[in-house]
């Protein structure tokens, strides 16, 4: 039988949908819940989940530090595919080496080297979160003497290499030590170190897109939630006031990375008050506050044992703030990720009337999203067609991976051409534009068959007549027919199956 149908293959390399414009740092659904961690352990990860997604929530936070030449990509792909599927948004703050008690100050050569490995990482969310060092007015954080021309200096090339890799770079200042007292070298009063910081690099701000405040409750760390201003937890206020007098008018979402009493000096029911009040009547309330990880899910031992929300017998075994913090209603976080797929498929380009058609595409995930039904991911058409169209369903395609989506439909008696266009839906809402073809159904070709049995003979008489694919399935097939010399079927009887 003479092949009928050509073959049109389609390799796309498709399609992420035009970024809309947004704000780097804002959008609507945000769970503002987090936490700071202290290691990158998977126990560190899902309990962390397990607490800001709870009550509601998904996309909630979490601030880890990655270290001055940490930088083993698959370890570090493989955390960020782990926070992808636990639903948790990176705030990565970056940390030098201890020199004893002292932290070195970061290499001006080493801005290219962090910014294109962290660049070079597919991140759980479009927006990529990082912080320039901690605390640099105390000076045993930088390298023995805080100096806020030097570190402005430092974080303007960082800040820069950074957004030259990728605009999704959302840069962060340092957290400061709103209650250090102004005694250089050791230590630098935060209003002044702040005014240093600007008077240095006058455009310090151009490439700082949002504000990392440490707002403990100083002095003692013990201080109530009530309490405002500069040293409190609603320190970052009074740190905007600073920034807005000194002539920076740029809108900085604030990012609370670290917060928290100490068990020191207050007891567990006392900080889980804290907490509850903390979060429902300032920080929830207050729409400059995107993030809030207090400092510290889990530290066995000194110095930060008094901080941790886990009890030092470790497991699953929590102080009362963590069940107070995770039945707090949270926000069902929807933050931007890129949509972005690779498509082949073998197409038939022309199809017959009346006829049953299944063929199969391959697509890979190449976007920063898990594509689940169960999360509203499905293939569908973007132009109706006359006739019905299935497809076979997702499930758990992670990005880097691949599926085989199976096409399936009847081209009914609807002669003509037809576009067929094929999109990535989420929620009902097109995702990615994967791939657009013309299909041409036609009336049935004419078929004669001649068939011959040994010696040469003609077959004559009763027959059963079957034709198969490649796969070796049955494609069509006709009873009781009767050869005498040539046997033509009628078309109307046609029927075919493309794989």
């Amino acid at each position: 039988m003479r092949m009928l149908l050509s073959q049109l293959c389609l390799f796309l390399l498709l399609f992420c949908i035009p970024p809309s414009v947004y704000s780097a740092t804002m959008w609507s659904d945000n769970n503002k819940f987090g936490m700071h961690a202290a290691s990158l352990s998977d126990e560190e990860i899902t309990d962390t989940a397990a607490l800001v997604n709870s009550s509601g929530g998904a996309w909630g936070y979490i601030t880890l530090l990655l270290s001055d030449g940490d930088y083993d990509h698959a370890k570090w792909q493989n955390l960020f595919d782990k926070l992808r599927l636990h639903k948790l948004i990176p705030i990565v703050r970056l940390t030098t080496k201890a020199d004893g008690p002292v932290w070195m100050r970061p290499e001006l050569s080493g801005a290219n080297t962090a910014a294109h490995f962290l660049n070079s990482l597919n991140w759980p969310t479009r927006q990529r979160y990082v912080v320039l060092f901690n605390e640099p007015n105390h000076g045993h954080e930088w390298g023995g003497a805080c100096d806020p021309a030097d570190y402005a200096s430092t974080a303007s090339v960082y800040a820069k290499a950074f957004k030259q890799q990728s605009g999704d770079f959302v840069m962060m200042l340092a957290g400061l030590d709103q209650a250090a007292p102004h005694q250089p070298p050791n230590y630098c009063d935060a209003g002044q170190f702040i005014a240093g910081m600007i008077k240095a690099v006058p455009d310090l701000f151009t490439d700082i897109e949002a504000w990392a405040s440490h707002s403990y409750a100083n002095p003692g760390f013990e201080q109530s939630p009530t309490k405002r201003g500069r040293s409190s937890i609603r320190g970052y206020e009074w740190e905007l006031s600073v920034l807005n007098s000194l002539g920076v008018t740029k809108d900085l979402p604030v990012f609370i990375t670290e917060t928290g009493w100490s068990a020191k000096a207050l007891s567990q029911d006392t900080i889980a008050e804290y907490y509850r009040y903390a979060f429902e009547v300032v920080w929830l309330r207050d729409g400059r506050v995107r993030a809030v990880t207090p400092f510290i899910l889990s530290y066995i031992g000194e110095p930060f044992q008094q901080f941790s929300w886990r009890r030092p017998e470790g497991g699953k075994s929590f102080f009362p703030v963590h069940e107070i913090v995770k039945s707090i209603a949270k926000t069902k976080g929807r933050p931007p990720q890129l949509e972005k797929a690779s498509v082949f498929t073998t197409v038939p380009r022309t199809l017959v009337t009346n006829s049953q058609y299944q063929f199969q595409i391959w697509l890979r995930n190449d976007g920063q999203t898990i594509w689940d039904k169960r999360d509203g991911y499905e293939i569908a058409l973007g132009k109706s067609l006359p006739f019905d169209v299935q497809f076979s369903q997702l499930f758990n395609v992670v990005p880097g991976r691949s599926s085989v989506v199976t096409i399936t439909f009847s081209s009914a008696l609807y002669k003509g051409q037809h576009q067929m266009k094929l999109v990535l839906m989420k929620g009902g809402v097109p995702a990615v534009q994967l791939a657009s073809f013309y299909l041409e159904v036609v009336d049935p070709p004419s078929l004669g068959l001649k068939a011959t049995v040994f010696p040469g003979f003609n077959a004559q008489g009763p027959a059963r007549l079957q034709i198969f694919d490649r796969a070796e399935r049955l494609v069509w097939e006709k009873k009781d027919v009767f050869f005498q010399g040539w046997f033509s079927p009628n078309p109307e009887d046609h029927r075919s199956r493309s794989g």
